[in-house]
């Protein structure tokens, strides 16, 4: 699960985006949208819970962290998904769901690290995630996350992930300035660079297989997705989506 997120406060919402990244050979026909009266969750039927979810309160993105040891007594289980859809029913407000989701981390002992980005159109908590620890900072205007951490940066051991994730931070965020509303973001989740390493469609030891950008406008959304290829191989779907 080695994505990059983001999310960007707008005049009327906000934007909350990712590409989902697994590696490479892994089936990947399987990710999906499920949408309630409730929420709108996009999930893999692999796995319990969602990759990225909103719901009428908040919206949670999430990316895989570099610190991948797992611990004696922790779980090598991937239940981010899980708590991603839990905190997403429970919490009013991104507050209580940053207070949920390291509740929940802590208490199922998860022994791998995560990004997780909790908003809504005011503003995101950025999470870092780590067996035993955990850092929130606030974001007013925008926050954008690869493999790494920022707050901790003590726990980015491995060359090769901090690499590609740092490259691929600084290419997405240079790439978002102007962004304004969910389609803008498609070029950008589609795109390849000279440098491979910076590419945001990835082919590498890792492959985009899921695309998500949506805008979050007063009682509606435009939701832009591309699910099960990479994004540079596909159309977008374009559907409008709203609460009751």
């Amino acid at each position: 699960m080695e994505c990059t997120i983001g999310w960007i406060k707008t005049e009327s919402g906000f934007i909350l985006f990712k590409n989902r990244d697994r590696g490479e050979g892994e089936n990947i026909l399987s990710n999906f949208l499920s949408q309630t009266s409730k929420m709108a969750t996009f999930e893999d039927k692999k796995f319990k819970g969602c990759w990225l979810g909103i719901s009428k309160h908040i919206g949670i993105n999430s990316s895989l962290g570099p610190y991948r040891e797992n611990p004696k007594g922790y779980s090598s289980e991937n239940e981010n998904f899980e708590i991603n859809k839990i905190v997403l029913q429970k919490a009013r407000s991104v507050e209580e769901a940053a207070d949920l989701y390291q509740k929940l981390f802590f208490e199922k002992k998860i022994g791998k690290s995560y990004n997780v980005i909790i908003c809504d159109s005011r503003h995101a908590n950025i999470i870092e995630l780590a067996p035993g620890k955990a850092r929130v900072k606030n974001a007013k205007d925008s926050v954008f996350r690869t493999n790494t951490f920022l707050l901790m940066k003590e726990l980015n051991k491995d060359s090769e992930i901090v690499e590609r994730s740092e490259k691929r931070l600084k290419k997405v965020v240079e790439m978002a300035k102007g962004a304004k509303k969910a389609e803008d973001f498609i070029p950008i989740l589609k795109s390849h660079s000279k440098n491979e390493k910076e590419n945001i469609c990835r082919h590498d030891y890792a492959v985009t297989v899921g695309s998500v950008s949506l805008e979050v406008k007063r009682n509606e959304m435009v939701v832009c997705h591309l699910m099960n290829k990479s994004p540079c191989k596909g159309d977008y779907r374009k559907v409008i989506l709203k609460f009751t």
